[in-house]
């Protein structure tokens, strides 16, 4: 007497049209993820590098008062900027200045550019900005911008002059 055949049971898994439907679905949601994901980024890169240059000018005004002499904050503009913390007011952040202390270069904050700029200089006895050298401008590659001022006590201080932008106050209308 021959055997009875067990229940066929359902075969488990996908078949190639699920998984083809499903890699569709991912690659919709990657297209329209990525986009707003190198938006984010590009904030995010914008903000650090204002942030650092906003410190390095804290920490400048501190030295000027801690060395009791004067110091200075100089600026290249453009693309492949550069600034430079420095006892001569005139020093060059592409050359390689002896008076140079501290120097900064587009290479540490890819994809940041250096709108518009002026040097800082801190005084030795209060670290007081004796000049309102005007506001420093970086951009993003989308196009946001953020502003770092120094005060006339010397305070830096980061804002975002056009559109808001997340953990960054609007500048005050001048």
């Amino acid at each position: 007497m021959p055997r009875p055949r067990p229940p066929r049971t359902p075969a488990r898994g996908l078949t190639l049209l699920e998984l083809m439907i499903a890699l569709a679905m991912v690659a919709v949601l990657m297209g329209v993820a990525v986009p707003s994901l190198s938006a984010m980024l590009a904030r995010h890169r914008l903000r650090s590098a204002a942030e650092h240059l906003a410190m390095d000018l804290g920490e400048t005004r501190h030295e000027a008062v801690r060395l009791g002499r004067p110091l200075h904050v100089s600026f290249q503009t453009g693309n492949r900027w550069c600034y430079a913390v420095s006892t001569s007011p005139q020093a060059d952040c592409r050359a390689g200045d002896a008076a140079v202390l501290k120097l900064v270069t587009h290479q540490d904050h890819p994809g940041v550019s250096l709108l518009q700029a002026a040097t800082q200089s801190f005084d030795a006895m209060q670290g007081l900005s004796p000049i309102a050298a005007g506001p420093i401008l970086l951009a993003a590659p989308t196009g946001e911008q953020l502003r770092v001022q120094v005060s006339r006590l010397g305070r830096p201080a980061v804002c975002a002059p056009e559109l808001p932008m997340p953990a960054v106050r609007p500048c005050a209308p001048s």
